[in-house]
């Protein structure tokens, strides 16, 4: 139900509720149990921040209720909230102050209320319907001015945390209620919003605190940010796999491929079965340093490598459990698991491969993919490689080539275009490893490749989301990026073309200026597009080292795309 004056009325009670919600986490905890309960309340108070973003109501956005059902049932949920808050603080009350440092005298302080107009009374001439709610926000204001000042003073003790744990459940129940009564692309959009703000940190300690704190109400936050702050800690505490799977544990489809291939796993310790095989030539690597030193190096990079994609990645990175590595003369290759769902009688389809024959797509949808497949493949690549970018872990290696669809196990002929995996973790490392850089396969045909990355140059997190950009728009408009670009072959398969700054510059006015892009996906997808096409593009070498806006890359990207796969 919607009444006249509503919507002002209830941005205003959300920011009040904002104001609760930075007073209470200013309580200081006593003990492990204590720090556990902020750490539960911090994730209550982002989801709420977020829930307000994604409506538009952090920004007095009163169109933002749009996306709500019903504006009232909103406005009382929101009041509740307010309520909670003006109730610990009459709980808080009970137990004594706190002694400012120093001096050992008790800290006064003024109302620090700030300008906000709690009620525009005027709007309520006819909103009889909640004239009793009017006098409870009275009283609300009342209790908050009048405590606000003294809640910095008091410590919260081990003894009340019963008390405190309900205002958590109380407040993680009117959220997931605020949920219910928004649109699914809203609810969607606020939940990435939530997740990127409390994993945006380099804190191992903080995101521990975090993942302990969500194990239970969200679990899928509670893996990534276990996965970051295991990602952070210094290669000596990982329990890095010691030796190689012997080659006499394989039984390889195609040992002569140079890419992928399937396998049989041997292993004493598992049950046998299938498994993907990425190689990597050893001479892909550049070596700065010796011979020697460089080889332990890839190695101790393949090890941390598979240690992390073997510790229970979050879905959303949409990576394949590893299994182990095999250390060949030549090469190196990544051992996968395959899904549970697949075929492990066919090698799964890459998106390069479906782009390139048309026939495949032909055969399950009878011509292109519809547009929802294409919107939720989207949104699952840019998830995933905004995933791996907020734990610090570049990839290196996104394109059509490394995004794959495994056949269905009941019907080999059958793949989910929506369900895609990304893989071509070969070549990626994490940010803070500088020791060396690897080559990219075929630097000179990479058409891939950020038009400001000079070869044997330190490569950047705005270089992937360039990349992801080049995959969206051949998503969009599915088509493979040569035939987007114009770029031919010479008789060696060597692509031919003048530049990779001129090939960027070819597939923004043949795409996005042109309006094609536009026409065929949205204004929110071409936006998307173009803001990874232009990400990093002309910065000077200092520029490039400072960290990405990685909030406007979620709202410009990650959230657009949300907006549109559901």
């Amino acid at each position: 139900m919607e009444l006249l004056g509503i919507p002002p009325l209830v941005a205003q009670v959300f920011a009040l509720g904002r104001t609760g919600y930075r007073l209470v986490r200013d309580f200081k905890s006593t003990g492990e149990h204590s720090t556990r309960l902020l750490g539960e309340l911090e994730i209550e108070d982002r989801r709420f921040q977020a829930w307000g973003e994604a409506t538009g109501l952090s920004r007095s956005d009163w169109n933002g209720l749009q996306h709500c059902y019903l504006d009232q049932a909103v406005l009382d949920i929101l009041c509740s909230i307010v309520l909670r808050f003006a109730d610990i603080s009459k709980l808080v009350e009970r137990y004594g102050h706190q002694k400012s440092q120093g001096t050992g005298q008790e800290v006064e302080t003024k109302v620090a209320i700030e300008s906000i107009s709690i009620l525009d009374y005027k709007s309520l001439t006819n909103l009889q319907s909640i004239t009793e709610e009017v006098a409870r926000y009275r009283e609300i204001i009342k209790l908050t001015q009048t405590s606000i000042s003294a809640l910095n003073k008091f410590r919260w003790v081990l003894a009340d945390r019963q008390k405190f744990k309900r205002l958590i459940d109380d407040l993680h129940s009117s959220n997931n209620s605020l949920g219910a009564l928004s649109t699914p692309k809203t609810l969607a959009v606020a939940n990435s919003l939530s997740t990127f703000d409390l994993l945006n940190t380099n804190d191992p300690s903080h995101l521990s605190l975090i993942s302990t704190s969500s194990s239970s109400s969200h679990p899928e936050l509670s893996r990534t940010a276990a996965f970051k702050s295991q990602n952070l800690l210094s290669p000596s505490s990982f329990s890095l796999p010691p030796d190689p799977i012997p080659h006499q544990d394989l039984v390889i489809d195609d040992p002569i491929t140079p890419s992928r291939t399937l396998a049989l796993l041997l292993s004493k310790n598992v049950p046998v079965s299938r498994v993907l095989i990425e190689w990597k030539s050893r001479g892909s690597f550049s070596n700065p340093i010796s011979s020697n030193a460089s080889s332990a190096l890839i190695l101790s990079r393949i090890q941390k490598l598979v240690h992390l994609l073997a510790s229970n990645p979050p879905h959303a990175f949409r990576t394949l459990s590893c299994a182990g590595y095999h250390a060949g003369p030549i090469r190196i290759g990544l051992i996968f698991n395959l899904p549970s769902s697949a075929s492990g009688t066919s090698l799964p389809s890459s998106l390069e491969q479906l782009l390139g024959d048309r026939k495949i797509v032909q055969a399950i949808y009878g011509g292109k993919p519809p547009l929802e497949a294409r919107f939720r493949l989207a949104h699952a690549l840019a998830q995933a490689v905004a995933g791996l970018l907020l734990v610090n872990w570049l990839h290196k290696g996104v394109c059509a080539r490394n995004v794959l669809f495994f056949p269905c196990k009941d019907d080999a002929s059958a793949i989910d275009i929506s369900s895609p995996f990304l893989t071509g973790f070969d070549f990626s490392r994490e940010v803070t490893d500088r020791a060396f850089s690897e080559n990219s396969i075929g630097l000179a045909n990479d058409l891939y490749r950020h038009p400001d990355h000079d070869a044997g140059s330190e490569f950047q997190k705005s270089y992937d989301i360039y990349a992801l950009g080049l995959v969206l728009l051949q998503i969009g408009l599915w088509e493979s990026l040569e035939t987007l670009g114009g770029v031919e072959k010479d008789n060696e398969g060597n692509f031919v073309y003048a530049s990779h700054r001129k090939l960027r510059e070819d597939l923004l006015e043949r795409c996005i200026q042109s309006g094609r892009l536009c026409y065929r996906m949205g204004t929110g997808y071409q936006n998307a597009v173009r803001y990874c096409l232009n990400m990093g593009i002309g910065l000077q070498h200092n520029e490039k080292m400072r960290p990405i806006a990685a909030g406007s890359f979620f709202s410009m990207v990650i959230c657009n795309l949300t907006a549109f796969s559901m």
